[in-house]
C-alpha cells in the first residue's frame, strides 16, 4: 500500500488531477503544433516546431516527479515546465501569435490544483505566469524577432491558441470539479457514518448538544426521572464454562433483543457494564409519564428473558431494580466518552436490583404509590439499602385493568 492509498480523499483526488491533467495538457500543446507549423512555415520545422513539441514531453514527466518527491513538487514541475514552454514560444513567434495567452490558463490551473494545499504556493502560480504575461506584453513591440507569423495569419492562430488555453482550463476545471464532487460525497458520506455512530454512543438530544459546539461541559440537573437496572443471575458462573464467543453472543442476542424494547418505548439505554443493563426515563427527552413507561418495560424485559434459549437450551433468569428521584446527568470524557447518570435514585435502583429476587421486579415504595392503581405490586417489606438505610419495598407484578397513565 501506498503513501497515496492511505492519503485523505483530496490529497488523493490533487494526485488523481495531476497525472490526469498533466497527460491531457501534454497532448493538447503536441496538437497544437500543427497550426504552429502552419502559421511559422513548414521551413522553420525544425528550429522551432520540433524543438517545441520536444518540449512537450516534459509535462508527461510530471506524474514521476510527484510519485518520487510529493504532490506539490509534481505541480510546480507542471507549471514551470509549462511557463518555460510557453515564454520561449511567444521570443520565438512574437506577441502578434497569442501564445503568450496560455500563461493565463497556466495561473487558473495553478490556483485550482494548489489552493487547498498551500494557499502560498498557489499565489506564486498564479502571480509568476501573470508576471511573464506582463514582462512579455511590455518588452515585445514587434511580431517576433525568429520566426514571426504573418499578419494575415496571426489572428486566426491568435484564435486556436486561445481556444486552446480555454480548453486548457475547462479540461482541468472539469477534472477538478469531478474530483470535488467526489471528495464532498466521501465527506458527506463519512459525517454521516460519524453521525450514526455517535447516535449509537449519546443519545439524539445530547449529541446534537455536543454537534453545536456551544457548550464546554454537558451536564443537567433532572429533578426526576426513573432508573432501572437489569442483571442476568447466574451469568459469570455461565460463561466460565463456555467459549468466549458462545459467551458474547449469548449476551449479544439478548441485550439487542432489550434494546428493541427500549426503542420501542421510546427510552434511553445509558450502558451495560458486564451482564448489567441500566436504562433511564425521563430524561434528556422529557417525558411526563416516564415512570410508567419504565415499569411496563421491565415487564417486558422480564417476559424477554423467560423467553430466551441459548443454542444449548440454557434459560435464564433475571433481578430488576426500579426508583424514581432527582439525579445529575452529563457527559463525561474526550476519548470513549459516555452519557451517564449519577445520584442517590441511580444507587437505590441498583441497590433494589442487586437485593432483588430472581425473575422479580424489585421497587421502592415511591414507585408503588405512583403507580397504584396502574399495576399491581406485591409487598416484600422493610429491606436494607445500602447507604440509605431501611426502606420499604415491593416487587412489580403485572399491569393493572385500567389504562396506563
Amino acid at each position: 500500500m501506498t503513501e497515496v492509498d492511505n492519503a485523505l480523499p483530496s490529497e488523493r483526488n490533487r494526485v488523481l488531477l495531476l497525472r490526469v491533467g498533466s497527460r491531457y495538457v501534454a497532448y493538447l500543446v503536441m496538437v497544437i503544433h500543427l497550426p504552429l507549423a502552419w502559421a511559422v512555415g513548414w521551413d522553420r520545422l525544425l528550429d522551432t516546431v520540433l524543438p517545441s513539441f520536444a518540449f512537450s514531453f516534459l509535462n508527461l514527466t510530471t506524474p514521476a516527479i510527484q510519485m518520487r518527491f510529493g504532490t506539490l513538487p509534481g505541480w510546480i514541475s507542471f507549471i514551470g515546465y509549462s511557463t518555460t514552454h510557453t515564454v520561449w514560444m511567444a521570443i520565438w513567434c512574437g506577441v502578434s501569435s497569442g501564445i503568450h495567452y496560455f500563461l493565463f490558463s497556466i495561473s487558473a490551473v495553478g490556483v485550482i490544483a494548489v489552493f487547498g494545499l498551500s494557499q502560498r504556493w498557489a499565489l506564486a502560480m498564479a502571480l509568476w505566469p501573470m508576471g511573464l504575461f506582463i514582462a512579455i506584453e511590455i518588452g515585445s513591440a514587434s511580431t517576433g524577432q525568429y520566426a514571426p507569423i504573418r499578419p494575415d495569419i496571426a489572428p486566426w492562430f491568435a484564435g486556436i491558441v486561445a481556444a486552446a488555453s480555454f480548453c486548457i482550463i475547462i479540461g482541468i476545471g472539469g477534472l477538478f470539479a469531478q474530483v470535488t464532487a467526489e471528495a464532498e460525497r466521501l465527506l458527506l458520506a463519512e459525517k454521516d457514518r460519524s453521525e450514526r455512530l455517535l447516535l449509537n454512543i449519546l443519545p439524539a438530544a445530547i449529541a446534537r448538544r455536543l454537534t453545536a459546539g456551544g457548550e464546554q461541559v454537558i451536564a443537567d440537573r433532572v429533578p426526576e426521572v426513573s432508573v432501572m437496572f437489569a442483571d442476568l443471575v447466574g451469568f459469570t458462573p455461565y460463561a466460565r464454562d463456555r467459549e468466549p464467543a458462545a459467551v458474547v453472543q449469548t449476551l449479544n442476542e439478548l441485550f439487542s433483543r432489550f434494546d428493541a424494547r427500549v426503542d420501542a418505548a421510546g427510552l434511553e439505554k445509558i450502558k451495560t457494564v458486564g451482564d448489567a443493563y441500566m436504562v433511564i426515563a425521563g430524561t434528556p427527552t422529557p417525558q411526563t409519564d416516564h415512570l410508567a413507561a419504565l415499569a411496563g418495560l421491565a415487564l417486558d424485559l422480564l417476559d424477554e428473558v423467560r423467553a430466551y434459549r441459548d443454542a444449548d437450551g440454557h434459560r435464564f433468569a433475571v433481578r430488576i431494580g426500579l426508583h424514581v428521584g432527582p439525579v445529575v446527568t452529563g457527559v463525561i470524557g474526550t476519548r470513549k466518552m459516555a452519557y451517564d447518570a449519577w445520584g442517590d435514585t441511580v444507587n437505590v435502583a441498583s441497590r433494589l436490583e442487586s437485593t432483588g429476587v430472581p425473575d422479580r421486579i424489585h421497587v421502592s415504595s415511591d414507585v408503588a404509590a405512583r403507580l397504584s392503581g396502574w399495576f399491581t405490586f406485591e409487598a416484600r417489606g422493610p429491606m436494607e439499602i445500602k447507604g440509605v438505610g431501611m426502606m420499604q419495598t415491593s416487587f412489580l407484578t403485572a399491569r393493572a385493568a385500567r389504562a396506563t397513565p
